[in-house]
Parts: structure tokens; sequence; C-alpha cells
């Protein structure tokens, strides 16, 4: 273990402490919290992963009792689905043996899922927020789609563009994903087919009625959807254990991933993204802030939430981030 690692691990027990021992002491908290995430972005990505896995196994954070109860409900399923040889699925290039090592992966960790090449930033967000807060409907719906090419789930039909059904996965794709996220937006298209295959552009797109849509649709759960997020509302979001998805300017996010200490600027690279959007992120912990007058932001995206942890400048956030989805827990 590097010195850096055991520094990291060192401030990471020492929070855990606090937070069991003294759980009023939040500005102490929050003093080790900024310290922490302030040696975090000197690292390099490689030793900044290895830093929050050790971390996350020093300090793993509780699971819900109803949540852990949800989880075995969905392995129940997907136990009755892989002890049945007689089941078969309409995908020709998609395996039971590979479904079902996908599915049990999304269960364990929803956020696994990854759009990978397919411009589905979108439907892979909406299915994470569905596989962490209704696992059990989540893998139902993924098991009837492989063996019907559409399920229903709480009232809302989608059906998967036929052409999928002998198309090979895309390379790098897990087969869950390939499956599902092309179906949700398939089925959302009135006059445009979505084809992974071919298509990348408008037929791609997923707009932010579509998203409130979807995460209000969750069983168990209610949606807000906020056209103004600020810092503030995202951390009381985050203090509060709600997930909170956001539409961002991703351009201003990405250039700043490999931030070393030096003030970046984070200014748009295109007035139409800075003024719509283009890309879906979930924001995994609280906004810090950082110095100069900057703050980092951890998000999951493309299926990893240890890699992207970008710093901008403080007073660009309300041009980088366009919309929040609060997804509150109501059971």
């Amino acid at each position: 273990m590097t010195p850096e690692i055991k520094e990291a691990n060192a401030l990471v027990a020492e929070i855990a402490k606090l937070s069991k021992n003294n759980p009023n002491a939040t500005a102490e908290l929050e003093k080790q919290r900024q310290r922490l995430a302030v040696l975090l972005a000197s690292f390099g990505q490689t030793t900044q992963k290895n830093a929050v896995n050790i971390a996350q196994e020093l300090v793993p954070p509780p699971p819900l009792a109803s949540e852990v109860e949800e989880r075995r409900k969905a392995r129940a399923l997907l136990d009755d689905f892989t002890n049945n040889p007689d089941i078969k699925g309409v995908y020709d290039d998609v395996s039971k043996q590979a479904l079902i090592a996908g599915l049990t992966e999304r269960i364990n960790n929803p956020e696994a899922v990854d759009q990978d090449s397919l411009n589905l930033c979108g439907p892979a967000a909406y299915a994470v927020m569905w596989a962490k807060h209704d696992p059990e409907g989540y893998t139902k719906a993924v098991l009837d789609l492989y063996q019907k090419g559409q399920y229903t789930y709480n009232g809302k039909k989608i059906k998967a563009n036929k052409d999928t059904f002998e198309q090979e996965v895309t390379s790098g794709m897990n087969a869950v994903d390939w499956v599902l996220l092309p179906a949700i937006r398939h089925s959302e298209n009135t006059f445009l087919d979505y084809d992974p295959e071919r298509d990348r552009g408008a037929s791609a797109f997923t707009t932010p009625w579509e998203v409130a849509a979807w995460v209000g649709n969750i069983v168990g759960v209610d949606q807000n959807k906020d056209s103004s997020p600020t810092i503030e509302k995202v951390n009381a979001a985050i203090d509060n254990n709600q997930t909170v998805l956001v539409l961002v300017d991703w351009g201003q996010l990405s250039k700043n991933l490999s931030k070393k200490g030096a003030k970046q600027e984070s200014k748009p690279e295109s007035w139409i993204n800075a003024m719509t959007g283009n890309h879906y992120v979930i924001i995994k912990d609280k906004i810090i802030d950082m110095p100069d007058d900057q703050i980092q932001i951890k998000v999951w995206t493309w299926g990893d939430s240890t890699r992207y942890a970008p710093v901008i400048n403080k007073d660009r956030f309300g041009e980088a981030f366009k919309t929040s989805f609060i997804a509150t827990d109501t059971d």
C-alpha cells in the first residue's frame, strides 16, 4: 500500500469515527471530507480508484433492510430463470449465460450499467436508478425482454426494435445493457426507429421530460424535476439519501478530469450544449469546495463512479448543470 493511499485511508477512518461517535461534529466532518477530496484530486486515476476501493472495504455503507429484501427477490427471479433449461431468448447473439452474468452484476451493483458507444446516456442513467430503487422490477423486465422482445413495467409497455434480434452485440458492451437500453430508446421514438448498429444522433437523444417520466414511473419512487439546480439543492438531496440524476454540458466537465492542481478554465465548448446540456450523469457525493474558488463533483457515468470526479470553477455550475431529477424512496 502506497503512502498516499495510507494517508487517504487514515482520513476515511477518521471520518467514519466522527460519524459514528460524534454525529454532531458537522464542521469537523466537513473539514476532514474536504481534506480527503483535495488529497484524492491530487492522485492519478489508478491511484485514486485504488484508494476509493480500499476505503469502501474499510467503511462499507450499511445496506437498508428494505434494499436487502428487494435484491433478494431479484436474485430469486434470476435463479428461477437460471434453473429453467427450457427458456429461450429472441436475441441470436445474446446467450443465456451472458444475460445471467450481466444481471447478477447489476443486481449487486446497479452502477455497472454502461452505455459504451451507443449514445444512450439517458436510458443508462435511468437503468441505474431503476436497478437501484426497484431491482425486482428491473430484473423481471430484462428477463421478459430477453424472452419476448418486450416487457410491461408499472403500466408502461416497451418493445424492442426487431432488427436487434439478429444483430451482434456492440463490441465491449454487456449483453444486458445492449438488450435493455436500445429497447427503452426505441419505444420512446414516435417516428424514428432506434437501431444500435447505425444510430447515434437524433434517434438516440433523450429529452429531460422523458427522463422525468421514466424515473417517476419507478415503483416506490417520487421524482422531482428541477430546471434550476444549485449546489445547495444537490447537497441537500445527497444529505437526505436521495438519488440525483443531472443533465449536464459534458464538455465543461470532461476537460477537467485530469486536473492536477492548476486552475483550469471550464468555459462551454458549444453554446448549444451550454443552453441545453448533452449528457446525463448521477451525482455520487456532496459537491465539495476546492481551492481557488473551484468545486469537485464526483459522478457516475459510463459504468464507473470512481474515475469521474471533475473540478470546475464554482461560478460555472449554472452553465454546466442544466436540469436535475431527484429520486426519493417512498416505501
